[in-house]
């Protein structure tokens, strides 16, 4: 990295992953609570509910998911936060879309999410390295 200037002893590594196999263990030890979540959660016994994590921004398209699930008439859980919270909230309670916004979770509580859905979505306008993370962890909660 020295040859881009920066100093060897100022950088740190910092990996864009998981460990899937230890995701998957958690997921597995909670598919029992699977319908006590879903119920938690509002989502009546049968009910196929999708799920999208990541920041609420534009990149993320979380916008046109919601006109998507809303046409579908499927339930959306929407986890993350960000600045496009409160504009994603308006369409859709304008649009009558059934949509569960939980904020930041991590832990127990993400992978819950994760067991309770049933589809997990990767909308993007565009995608990075941190899209394929998420796919992971839904292959790993499956």
């Amino acid at each position: 990295i020295e040859h881009y200037g920066a100093r060897r002893e100022r950088a740190i590594v910092f990996p864009l992953t998981i460990d899937v196999a230890a995701f998957a263990r958690r997921a597995d030890s909670l598919r029992s609570e699977r319908e006590s979540i879903r119920a938690e959660l509002g989502f009546a016994p049968g009910t196929v509910v999708a799920l999208q994590v990541g920041r609420l921004v534009p990149v993320k398209a979380a916008d046109i998911l919601i006109r998507a699930v809303a046409a579908a008439t499927v339930p959306l859980l929407l986890v993350g936060d960000g600045p496009e919270e409160r504009r994603l909230r308006a369409l859709a309670e304008a649009i009558g879309a059934s949509v569960t916004f939980t904020g930041l979770l991590e832990d127990d509580d993400l992978i819950r999410m994760y067991v309770a859905a049933d589809v997990f979505v990767l909308a993007s306008r565009r995608e990075g390295k941190g899209g394929f993370a998420d796919l992971l962890l839904a292959l790993a909660a499956d």
